[in-house]
Formats: C-alpha cells, sequence, structure tokens
C-alpha cells in the first residue's frame, strides 16, 4: 500500500465515498502534487484522485465543493459521448499542480493526450480560449488550435502558465509546447534533448 508523508508525519488516504470506519483507503499511490490548497494522486491504474479546496474546479468534479476525501476525477460529457468507458478520466500517466488548476498527461484512443481543469484565467489550460475556470478535464489543443496536442511526454504546471513535452516529427527530440495565453503560443525545439 502507497504511503503519503509530510511534516514528518505517514498518512494513509481514505478513498472517496468510504466510511471512515471501514478500511478502505486510496492505495496504489504512484504520483501526488499539490497547489496551496488542493492535492492530486495519480494511482498505478491510471485514474485521477483530487482531494481540498475547489475554488476553480481544481478537484475535476461537477460539484463546486471541496473535500477532505479523494474523489475520483471525472471526464468531460464529450470524452464519455465519445468513449463510453465510463465516468472518470483514466489511463493518466503523468500530473501536475498549478495555481488552482491541474494538468494530466494520458493515452486516449491509442494516443497520448493532455487534459487541464481548474483555473484558466490566463489561459493556462491550453484549450484554445481564456474563460475563469473549468471544472471537468478538458483536452489541451495544439499550436493551431484546430486539433488535440497529441504525442505528449509530460506537463508541466506553473502558476500561471503551463508547458507539455511532446515528442517531434523525426523522433529524434522533443519539443516543449508552452500553452499559457494560447493563441500567442510559441513552440521551442529541443534536439537530442532525450530519445522517445
Amino acid at each position: 500500500d502507497s504511503e503519503v508523508h509530510f511534516s514528518g508525519v505517514t498518512h494513509v488516504l481514505k478513498g472517496a465515498g468510504t466510511d471512515r470506519d471501514d478500511g478502505k483507503y486510496l492505495t496504489d499511490i504512484i504520483q501526488i502534487t499539490a497547489d496551496g490548497n488542493s492535492s492530486t494522486a495519480l494511482r498505478s491504474d491510471g485514474t485521477v484522485w483530487t482531494w481540498g479546496g475547489n475554488a476553480s474546479g481544481q478537484l475535476g468534479m461537477e460539484s463546486a465543493s471541496g473535500t477532505r476525501v479523494p474523489v475520483q476525477v471525472e471526464k468531460s460529457a464529450a470524452d464519455i459521448a465519445e468513449n463510453a468507458e465510463g465516468f472518470y478520466l483514466k489511463n493518466i500517466f503523468q500530473v501536475s499542480a498549478g495555481n488552482q488548476y491541474v494538468l494530466a498527461a494520458g493515452l486516449r484512443g491509442g494516443e497520448t493526450v493532455a487534459y487541464g481543469w481548474g483555473k484558466n484565467d490566463k489561459g493556462q489550460l491550453g484549450v484554445g480560449e481564456t474563460y475563469s475556470s473549468t471544472r471537468i478535464p478538458q483536452l489541451v489543443k495544439n499550436a493551431a488550435g484546430d486539433g488535440v496536442l497529441t504525442d505528449v511526454r509530460q506537463v508541466a504546471a506553473g502558476a500561471e502558465h503551463a508547458l507539455a513535452i511532446t515528442k517531434d516529427m523525426t523522433g529524434t527530440g522533443t519539443r516543449i509546447n508552452h500553452f499559457q495565453l494560447f493563441r500567442r503560443q510559441c513552440s521551442i525545439f529541443l534536439t537530442n534533448l532525450c530519445k522517445l
């Protein structure tokens, strides 16, 4: 079982929807990230769980309320309609928390993509437009804004900006896509940074 350590104390996280005394816990955590008032955990099964404050929708659920127990991040209605494999985000391999928003990299329909949810007042979610926030994960758009950003290898969430590393077209390096203020997106090519 996975344990979470902070302030020198070990805590095992109780799973959402469980009775505090039933012995069920959130286990198999492979990554954890946090912002100022919420936390996000990635489990080995590719599911994402969040808890804490939810002022900007960073918990990835329809409810505007925060929670003290982990809840599983939901899919968007479009994702549910397109892929009827349940109501929760899955097949995720990496997460990163920014200032009241979260990014996730995962597999969708055979391609690696990025999702963003929560605060978006600076366009940090990379969804092609700027608005205050979204409570449900949205797919990050490509540089042209006409499709989904694919070949995502890693995401990083800053305070008000975000980055994604993608495999380049030649397969010899990586490309960093900076998607803060999406309409003015820039890409920097890094060659031979790593072989993917």
